[in-house]
């Protein structure tokens, strides 16, 4: 890549650098930031990223977590910009990337990782929008990754009582939920994410477990435009300690 093909953005601390596509690519959003917040692993969890992109996420959690995790990316030119994240974060030791499409990836040992994560295309084709290129399509919509492939490989892959936790489309939560206990994944936590006090929820945040029993705890919401009070979830992300 040369210096015009992508940009270098910090996130949350000066010494998270993330690279990404200039043009022609998808660009993280405040998303990927709550989600790696709100997954909060377990000390020696065994992670993966599901859809890596530039590796904000996987990147977030090795440096405010301590965890290693191996981070998934399916397309090429975005895969070089996880591999770049990773070197200008100095993560290089504790994030693993992988070039792979997941229905293809094949983990040498069954039930192997105890958390997944993943902030998912939410959306399928001919709905919210339109993308410019391919690579922005793939990235934005359910082209080559949907939430059954995602759930069926966490039933396959996912040590029983291991975790998986989503960042999903708030309009499309009934359509998640049914999706998670078809394979015997149980929702445990909820948090759902406004703009504002005022509109509706945009996104949720859900940790779920496999082979569970059934009982969800919905947590306080995340607003994220208001006074101090309204704001403070929110607020609380981009403090520099998270544990």
């Amino acid at each position: 890549m040369s210096i015009i093909d992508y940009t270098i953005d910090t996130v949350v601390d000066e010494d998270i650098k993330i690279c990404q596509l200039k043009t022609g690519g998808f660009r993280f959003g405040i998303d990927s930031v709550l989600l790696a917040y709100f997954s909060k692993p377990k000390p020696k969890a065994k992670m993966l990223e599901i859809g890596a992109g530039s590796g904000v996420v996987s990147i977030l959690i090795a440096k405010k977590y301590g965890i290693n995790i191996d981070a998934l990316e399916i397309q090429k030119p975005i895969y070089d910009t996880l591999i770049k994240s990773i070197e200008l974060s100095n993560v290089i030791d504790k994030v693993t990337p992988i070039l792979s499409d997941l229905n293809e990836y094949k983990p040498k040992d069954s039930s192997c990782y105890t958390h997944i994560i993943c902030n998912p295309p939410y959306r399928k084709i001919g709905t919210g929008g339109t993308a410019k290129n391919e690579v922005e399509a793939v990235a934005r919509f359910n082209i080559k990754l949907t939430i059954n492939d995602i759930a069926l490989f966490a039933k396959r892959y996912l040590a029983d009582g291991g975790r998986l936790t989503l960042s999903y489309d708030a309009d499309m939560l009934i359509d998640l939920l049914a999706v998670l206990r078809e394979n015997m994944i149980e929702p445990k936590s909820l948090q759902f994410v406004y703009p504002a006090i005022d509109k509706c929820a945009k996104i949720v945040l859900i940790d779920a477990i496999k082979t569970a029993g059934v009982e969800l705890k919905i947590e306080k919401p995340i607003i994220q435009y208001g006074d101090d009070i309204t704001r403070y979830e929110y607020d609380k992300v981009f403090n520099c300690k998270w544990k």
